[in-house]
């Protein structure tokens, strides 16, 4: 076992005059142990290790010597009484103020006594031999973490180390005791790997009740107190007067820095330019010495070691809230997210709730999709029934208009020229001018000449000249802008089955044939009946592809609209629930 106080020197004395130390108790008797006044003129005599054992009588076995420092020497003893190992220290006075250095040492037994926590270190009585101090405490077989920060160690296994700290010395600051000397030469590791703070050689007692009259000697403003390497600004300083448990705050955050990096905060020389540092620099991030070091452990660790003091943890338990928030993957104090910051980090640490609740949306939207789909089916194929509903009834009232004799009679001729082929062109282009939407009218009859076919007899364009045909006025007529003359077979029969079906009665096409960009063509149909009530033809009415189109567009777009709105609401419910993630993952810190 090392001995944590070695660096003590009577410069880093600060106890003030109205602070007085409280008696020790000897809890293996129960009998109080009062530190006597100390007389101005004392006669020191440095026990050497026969004088101790004596000093120690039958019940403690000294075994060997574990420890020494400039302040005082650690040994190894048998309780004989209780069957167990201890630790005796015993002092070794400075010979420029030895008076000071027995105050001193008397102050940090009854300190360290008077704290019982599992984490610090345990004193369990006090003796007084011949003006010396000897004191008995708990005997830790293991390492100091400055031993233990001397290789790299999983960050993890880092942060349980120091939650147990950061709760020992918040326990230290509730009873009033501040350290000022906290650093991992201070702190042991024992065999199973729990911590314990010890040597409270530099501790200030923040709210002294008097309970003897001893009095440690008095520090002035401006005097070092600590370790350079560890110590805060206001120490740096000197300032004694402003010195508080944040102080102890920001040496575990160097002490926590060393263990991430390997290093202290500043591990120069004990200088003039350490102190300029400590007060004006900071120190380089963590992640830049460690890559594998997280941004919240770093923040943790740089909140600790802030300059100002109202910046830093103000509590030990603070920091080590944030330790455990940061353990166990949730948002620490120390540092501001981003909105993905927090996305991504929440979402982690709630995969399955955020994966159950995302399957749920997303089959929801899916569920939905499959109904739009079949609505846009059902309300296309509405909007076809409709058409040709619209279109057969247009084709049988137009067959209503047209004399059958007289198509009887210009079916049996080709003149175009013939009075009654154009009369019947002219009332075919009256009942497309009557209704907008059609595209061409024309009169058929069934072939004799190719059986199952149907064969033209007039077409409202006939007659039309060569502007008027080329619609596109491109200046050449394609082939759907030329005209069909009287006994032209209409090859694509077969195709259309329903115009065939409308020489017995009104109909119109079943199908939408694919024929331009929209893949669109509607037609209607009705016989034409002479006197004798005998079919002798058909008339049709093509519908202007663009209008069958601007209906199928419409129903196009509803749905595609619709499509995206419930694509953006599921993004819109996908946002909530992330909010929602982020909210049960902040929530663990607030509960905390």
């Amino acid at each position: 076992m090392d001995l944590p106080s070695g660096q003590n020197q009577s410069t880093n004395t600060d106890i003030r005059k109205d602070e007085t130390l409280p008696s020790s108790m000897n809890i293996m008797t129960g009998e109080t142990l009062t530190v006597k006044p100390c007389s101005d003129t004392v006669s020191f005599l440095v026990l050497d290790r026969e004088t101790l054992s004596r000093a120690l009588g039958e019940r403690f076995t000294l075994e060997r010597e574990i420890g020494k420092g400039g302040m005082g020497v650690v040994y190894l003893a048998r309780d004989n009484q209780l069957k167990r190992p201890v630790a005796v220290k015993t002092i070794i006075s400075d010979k420029n103020s030895p008076k000071e250095s027995v105050e001193r040492f008397r102050f940090e037994a009854v300190i360290a006594a008077s704290l019982r926590h599992p984490n610090i270190i345990q004193v369990y009585e006090t003796i007084e031999f011949q003006n010396q101090p000897v004191y008995i405490m708990e005997y830790i077989e293991g390492v100091t973490l400055k031993d233990y920060a001397s290789q790299k160690k999983p960050l993890h296994e880092i942060v349980s180390l120091m939650i147990p700290i950061c709760k020992a010395l918040g326990y230290a600051h509730t009873q009033g005791i501040l350290h000022r000397d906290l650093k991992p030469s201070n702190i042991m590791l024992t065999g199973s790997g729990d911590p314990k703070i010890m040597d409270f050689g530099l501790a200030k007692q923040l709210n002294p009740v008097p309970f003897a009259d001893c009095t440690p000697s008095h520090t002035v403003d401006g005097v070092i107190i600590g370790s350079p390497h560890y110590m805060s600004p206001e120490q740096a300083r000197g300032d004694i007067s402003h010195m508080d448990n944040r102080s102890d705050i920001f040496s575990l955050g160097a002490t926590l820095y060393q263990l991430l990096t390997g290093y202290p905060p500043f591990h120069d020389s004990f200088s003039a330019d350490l102190i300029y540092r400590i007060l004006h620099k900071d120190p380089v991030l963590p992640s830049q010495i460690r890559k594998d070091c997280s941004k919240d452990l770093e923040a943790i660790c740089m909140k600790a070691m802030e300059k100002e003091p109202s910046q830093r943890y103000q509590t030990g338990h603070e920091m080590a809230s944030d330790l455990e928030l940061h353990h166990h993957g949730y948002p620490v104090q120390a540092r501001h997210y981003t909105f993905r910051e927090k996305a991504v980090r929440a979402v982690k640490r709630n995969k399955e709730t955020f994966f159950l609740s995302s399957l749920g949306i997303w089959l929801m939207f899916f569920c939905i999709l499959f109904s739009l789909i079949h609505y846009h089916d059902i309300s296309k194929a509405t909007s076809i029934r409709e058409l040709r509903s619209k279109l057969t009834g247009i084709a049988n009232t137009a067959s209503l208009l047209i004399n059958g004799d007289l198509v009887e009679t210009v079916s049996r001729t080709q003149d175009i020229n013939r009075e009654e082929v154009r009369h019947l062109i002219h009332l075919l282009k009256e009942i497309k001018n009557r209704n907008e939407n059609i595209d061409y009218v024309y009169l058929m009859r069934l072939s004799q000449k190719k059986k199952g076919y149907a064969e033209f007899i007039v077409i409202d364009n006939l007659l039309d000249s060569f502007e008027e045909r080329d619609k596109n006025h491109n200046g050449v007529l394609d082939p759907d802008e030329n005209s069909v003359n009287i006994g032209d077979i209409f090859n694509e029969t077969p195709k259309f089955p329903e115009l065939i079906a409308g020489f017995h009665h009104a109909t119109s096409d079943q199908d939408i044939r694919i024929e331009d960009q929209w893949g669109v063509c509607l037609s209607g149909y009705a016989p034409i009946r002479n006197s004798k009530e005998k079919v002798v033809g058909l008339i049709g009415l093509d519908m202007k592809n663009n209008q069958v189109a601007r209906y199928l567009r419409q129903i196009n777009v509803t749905f595609f609209r619709t499509v995206v709105v419930f694509v953006f609401l599921c993004l819109f419910f996908h946002l909530l629930l992330v909010v929602w993630i982020i909210s049960i993952w902040q929530g663990k810190r607030i509960k905390n």
